[in-house]
């Protein structure tokens, strides 16, 4: 069993192929103590399962085990069900991580799992804003957690994103709400999310018509089984974005893990869509902050992706 574990969702397209192909080589770059770890990426879509490792040969050089969701499942639920695969993995490693594919690894985050080693919690960076729109959060949620059989936990968590992406008092804090570009906990406490995970989604699917349901459900699946959690300090899931960059300087400065979300300088499918589209990037000198970060990343580890696709 390796330490690290980290389950990734993905659609089989050309960028999402290659941001897994940058994510492994952003990782394999750290080394250390992050050496001993193994990849799980979970591909979803409408069309038979095919052999990636012969049609991606560069991935026979990480460890990196493809996992195809059901098909007809994917049918039915589209991308979620992609999600809800990742869930389904048999433990792999002793912290398993579960991370979108717009993520890559900037710094050394071991100090995380030494952490996660002596005080064991389901752990991850705290959401940028509440996920009910126009709707009031706090009756929100209490009405999310009094269906779902839960008692409603306190609101002590401040929402990354309060004071410039929502600025009203009701949308200052939060529970436990994690963005799910990364979550990462113990695989014993994995795994209990895991049996609940599905349940959670379901009753979230059948109350709310939301992008953020399945971060939803992970609040529920969380307190429903009453697991012990913690919230990050953001370098270890820091969004490409310059609001970001200018309230968290500090953040900026310590990236672990950097999640290029957005798509207004930076466009998280199209710049990893062909090697010319990654040249392209490498090649940009307008950039600032933390999509400087990512630029600075990719050029780094370019020649080695190049070569690899190549072969």
């Amino acid at each position: 069993m390796s330490r690290l574990e980290i389950r990734v969702p993905i659609s089989p397209t050309p960028d999402f192929f290659r941001r897994i192909h940058f994510m492994a080589a952003s990782l394999r770059r750290l080394g250390g103590a992050l050496a001993d770890h193994e990849l799980v990426v979970c591909v979803g879509g409408d069309e038979e399962p095919r052999d990636l490792y012969k049609d991606l040969p560069w991935s026979k050089n990480y460890p990196l085990t493809w996992r195809w969701a059901d098909r007809d499942r994917f049918r039915r639920d589209s991308y979620w069900e992609t999600s809800r695969e990742v869930f389904r993995q048999p433990a792999r490693g002793r912290h398993i991580m579960c991370a979108d594919a717009d993520v890559i690894f900037v710094r050394d985050f071991s100090d995380l799992l030494d952490d996660l080693d002596h005080s064991s919690a389901v752990a991850g960076v705290i959401a940028h804003a509440p996920p009910f729109g126009k709707k009031p959060p706090v009756e929100m949620w209490e009405k999310l957690f009094k269906d779902y059989g839960i008692t409603t936990p306190l609101s002590t968590y401040e929402h990354t994103g309060w004071g410039f992406m929502v600025n009203a008092p009701e949308h200052r804090y939060t529970p436990v709400y994690f963005n799910f570009g990364m979550v990462i906990a113990p695989a014993e406490i994995m795994n209990v999310i895991s049996a609940e995970i599905a349940s959670a989604d379901d009753f979230v699917n059948s109350t709310l018509t939301t992008f953020f349901r399945f971060q939803i459900a992970l609040t529920l699946a969380i307190e429903k089984k009453r697991l012990p959690s913690r919230a990050l300090p953001l370098r270890y899931n820091f969004p490409n974005d310059p609001r970001f960059d200018q309230r968290y300087p500090i953040e900026l400065q310590q990236i672990r893990i950097l999640h290029y979300l957005r798509c207004e300088i930076v466009h998280r499918e199209k710049n990893f869509t062909d090697q010319g589209e990654v040249a392209a990037l490498v090649g940009r000198a307008d950039l600032r902050g933390s999509n400087e970060v990512l630029r600075r990343c990719v050029e780094e580890l370019y020649p080695v992706i190049k070569r690899e696709e190549d072969r």
